[in-house]
């Protein structure tokens, strides 16, 4: 009968999901205890061959790292564990002989699955038999799940980490040299902050500088960890770096630029803005007058484009960072080079407007 049929079917389709359901869990523990020893293996290899690595850590944050390496070995687990369930396809009729293999049903279920649209009197009375015999069988007992020996090597890895983390704070091994560090880097970064303090030019450097000289008291008190103390550092050390970049603006002299570009008419409106002590200004007018060059309103002859070669030549000297750019734009110009002066003026453009704030403050330095 045609229920009999759906009664098989449906039973087989549950059978069919607890086989996916398994391969999903044997190749999730089997790739996840592989990959946790490895990575406890690995750790607990550096702990004994490096100790310096960890130089300033706790037990705890080395055990904490640890630990995320083993829950990320075992997401990576699942995620191939997953991929391989998807990509996996078992056979209905192999499935179903299972089932009569672990019943003892002579091959019942998979001659009536074999048989499921036929209509012959035989084929109904299989059919009628097998549907009897699934309906006290279950699953979990055709298909049991059962713990794999490499679940041993998961609890393996852990005694590793434990280990490692042990190992890498032996007084014995690393006491003296772990102080001997600090004191050498307490005193390292004492000098550079002195060293640095006499060429300070702003109060943000020097604010900066007496933070660095307090953190190397703090480690030299042991008041901080040699770990947070090269964190802070650096962070103090970029952000000193980044206030002396917008200084490193050598060479530049805003009013002499202006001055020598005056003397073209058509660098006038940015020698004005220079004058203005605005580079942000100038970047626009240059940027107009790039697109001037380009669209044939300017430069229509010759003299023109040598007018525009001699101002730059000359302010080149003056525009520090700028310089360079100024160079190519008097070399192009000095060419009767339209398409390439226009695009170094954009170039330029773009340079003074990324580097404005610096330039304006290097001028109300200098005076």
């Amino acid at each position: 009968m045609v229920n009999d049929s759906k009664v098989i079917k449906k039973y087989v389709k549950k059978l069919l999901g607890r086989r996916k359901r398994l391969r999903f869990l044997q190749v999730c523990l089997a790739v996840g205890n592989i990959l946790s020893f490895a990575l406890a293996l690995v750790l607990l290899a550096i702990a004994a061959l490096a100790p310096e690595s960890f130089a300033g850590w706790t037990r705890m944050e080395v055990f904490s790292l640890g630990l995320a390496g083993l829950g990320a070995s075992w997401a990576a687990a699942a995620l191939i564990a997953t991929l391989v369930a998807l990509m996996s396809s078992f056979d209905s009729i192999i499935t179903a002989k299972r089932l009569d293999d672990r019943y003892g049903f002579k091959d019942q279920v998979a001659s009536a699955l074999d048989l499921a649209g036929v209509e012959r009197e035989f084929a109904c009375a299989v059919r009628g038999q097998a549907c009897e015999m699934v309906k006290n069988s279950k699953p979990r007992e055709v298909f049991p799940f059962g713990l794999p020996r490499l679940i041993v090597l998961s609890a393996v890895a852990l005694v590793l980490l434990l280990v490692a983390s042990t190992m890498v704070f032996d007084e014995d091994l690393s006491a003296a040299q772990m102080r001997k560090d600090i004191a050498a880097l307490s005193e390292k970064l004492r000098r550079y902050a002195d060293e640095r303090r006499k060429e300070a030019r702003t109060d943000e450097e020097k604010e900066i500088l007496e933070r660095l000289k307090k953190l190397a008291e703090q480690l030299k008190k042991k008041e901080i960890t040699k770990k947070k103390a090269l964190e802070q550092a650096a962070s103090l050390r970029k952000a000193l770096g980044k206030k002396q970049q917008e200084l490193s603006m050598k060479g530049l002299d805003l009013r002499k630029a202006a001055e020598a570009l005056s003397k073209c008419k058509d660098t006038k409106p940015i020698a004005r803005e220079l004058l203005r002590r605005s580079v942000k200004g100038a970047a626009d007018e240059t940027k107009k007058l790039s697109k001037a060059i380009k669209d044939l309103k300017t430069l229509k002859e010759n003299l023109e484009f040598e007018k525009l070669s001699e101002a730059f030549r000359n302010a080149a000297p003056h525009m520090g960072p700028f310089s360079g750019t100024s160079k190519k734009i008097a070399r192009a110009s000095k060419f009767y080079e339209r398409g390439p002066t226009a695009d170094e003026l954009k170039k330029l453009a773009e340079q003074m407007k990324r580097d404005a704030k610096a330039a304006e403050l290097n001028d109300l330095l200098q005076g």
